[in-house]
């Protein structure tokens, strides 16, 4: 259903309270403190082992989900492999040990549950069934449809909830909640076709929906669903939500994509590395932002957004490791200690950014722009506990 008046009332109302402790921790995101601060780079594909691979997630211990390719991929399945790694070591995703299989990883918690998609091959003639697939250690478990066959899957929360998309009996793909063995769902402005991307500690879950052939972001909390708005001549895309209800995601229209931030309902477009294009992909819960732009020359480049300043990850990279093989040109998550899952281009291989020192707290610049806003309104937490995911 659309958003009314009345629910657009209701978005404002249910927008993210920020206590002073947060406040106070946002106060780390000025571009000085994050200019001082310099990044080593862990080279996780080399762990990996796969001359291709990218990372999707990342989570507050540092472990990374992605996917890697062996060589011989472009002719045969069977070679993309999801994967769980970190600075030392890798675990590939297996569903069906044995079988031909192709895996991949886009998904995990805190706990180290992993979530991601398989697809099961013949051996005969090489037709495939594709699942979403929750991995929790070594057991794997497929997710349940909403009655058709076509399945997404894009995010975990630390109680074990997953969202993603999925197909209705009558072939319409809606957003998806699969909590404590049960699937539901979320339904879709408009009566169109939805996908979640995102779901945070409160359950509070973002994403797209489409109806008359335009793309909105999307935020589904409390029974609600609510359009996070476009323009006119934009479709929108939401991709990460943090603990504090902040979105992430693009623009898109026009021939161009642009990053924006939402806080609550108010959007709010950040700017490039001089270029027309960007998206923001992940937020971490001090409402650092990382995703991809383009500079002046129109060369894309990971990014850090710092409340009003979009700051070159590769200008950030320890002096000792800056080599032809650290051009990164997207970051795709930042934890919460401000490590970072990114690209390197040259090497086409998964990276993790850890700064060094840790940024000290400043000016509360970014509140300027969002967070004060913020602070002016409360969302109303969900009361219920979530159900812990069974393995």
């Amino acid at each position: 259903m659309s958003c009314s008046t009345e629910c657009s009332a209701w978005a404002a109302r249910a927008s993210v309270r920020i206590t002073v402790r947060r406040l106070i921790a946002a106060a780390w995101l000025t571009g000085a403190a994050a200019a001082n601060a310099t990044y080593l780079v862990t080279d996780i594909g080399a762990t990996l082992q796969s001359p291709y691979n990218y990372a999707s997630d990342l989570n507050n211990a540092n472990q990374m989900v992605g996917t890697l390719w062996d060589r011989g991929v472009l002719v045969n399945p069977g070679m993309t492999h999801g994967f769980l790694a970190d600075a030392t070591s890798a675990t590939r995703m297996v569903t069906n040990p044995g079988a031909l299989e192709d895996t991949q990883a886009v998904g995990l918690n805190d706990q180290g549950q992993v979530v991601g998609y398989t697809r099961l091959y013949s051996r005969a003639d090489y037709s495939s069934v594709t699942t979403a697939t929750l991995w929790s250690g070594s057991n794997a478990t497929s997710l349940q449809t909403l009655g058709g066959t076509a399945v997404s899957v894009s995010d975990i929360n630390n109680a074990g909830q997953i969202v993603g998309g999925s197909a209705t009996a009558a072939g319409t793909v809606h957003a998806t909640l699969w909590s404590g063995g049960a699937v539901t769902d979320l339904g879709a402005l408009g009566g169109g076709s939805s996908e979640a991307k995102s779901i945070n500690a409160s359950g509070q879950v973002v994403g797209t929906s489409t109806t008359g052939g335009v793309t909105r972001a999307t935020l589904w909390s409390d029974g609600q669903i609510i359009d996070l708005g476009g323009s006119s001549l934009y479709s929108s895309s939401a991709l990460k939500i943090n603990d504090n209800g902040q979105t992430v995601g693009y623009l898109y229209g026009q021939g161009t994509q642009r990053p924006v931030l939402w806080n609550g309902a108010v959007m709010t477009e950040l700017p490039t590395l001089g270029g027309a294009n960007g998206i923001a992909y992940g937020i971490n819960n001090l409402g650092q932002v990382v995703g991809t732009s383009q500079d002046a020359r129109g060369v894309y480049r990971a990014t850090l957004w710092n409340g009003t300043e979009a700051v070159d990850l590769n200008s950030l990279i320890d002096p000792s490791q800056i080599t032809f093989h650290s051009y990164l040109d997207d970051a795709h998550a930042i934890n919460d200690q401000g490590a970072i899952a990114a690209r390197s281009v040259s090497t086409e291989h998964a990276v993790l950014l850890t700064a060094t020192p840790v940024p000290e707290p400043e000016a509360a610049g970014l509140l300027l722009l969002g967070l004060g806003v913020m602070g002016q309104v409360a969302r109303r937490r969900r009361r219920h506990s979530v159900a812990v995911l069974a393995a």
